[in-house]
């Protein structure tokens, strides 16, 4: 039975994001920066969330399969995906790499994501950069994305 619900669940999940790349499947990768989310909720500082030891992370209301819950009565069961992605890297002597990555997708969410107070078009990868701020919904929360090498003392000042 379990085996079946999984299977139906692949494929609407298929069928409902079919745009998407599939090559994105192939370009996920953990990361080798630690990092992590630091949420915050009006002036109050919360815990920390470390989001480094995996390739992805569901965001979304549903507790039993979110990897980061959100309680917001105006954020969907599953409202958003961080995934690290292998994307190309033009070094400035003019040569070429690859590096990982953070991005996000909005899974078609009742009421959107922003980044920077900026709204965000659903069912697209976007790359997320060292201290953007992000908001789920219209959630009081906010949650700046940092790494183990972020400078935070503009940071502390501004708080």
């Amino acid at each position: 039975m379990y085996i079946h619900d999984t299977l139906r669940f692949f494929l609407y999940t298929i069928s409902r994001f079919k745009n998407a790349s599939t090559r994105s499947l192939y370009r996920s990768r953990k990361p080798k920066k630690r990092w992590r989310l630091d949420p915050f909720k009006n002036d109050e500082d919360l815990q920390v969330l470390h989001i480094h030891r995996q390739s992805a992370y569901l965001i979304g209301r549903d507790r039993l399969v979110a990897d980061i819950p959100v309680d917001h009565p105006s954020c969907s069961k599953q409202h958003a995906v961080l995934q690290y992605r292998m994307v190309d890297l033009k070094r400035e002597d003019g040569t070429f790499g690859k590096r990982v990555a953070p991005y996000r997708i909005d899974l078609d969410s009742s009421n959107g994501i922003y980044v920077n107070n900026e709204k965000i078009e659903p069912r697209r990868y976007v790359e997320l950069f060292e201290k953007d701020v992000i908001k789920f919904g219209y959630s009081s929360r906010d949650f700046v994305l940092l790494h183990e090498m972020s400078d935070t003392s503009n940071v502390a000042e501004a708080g």
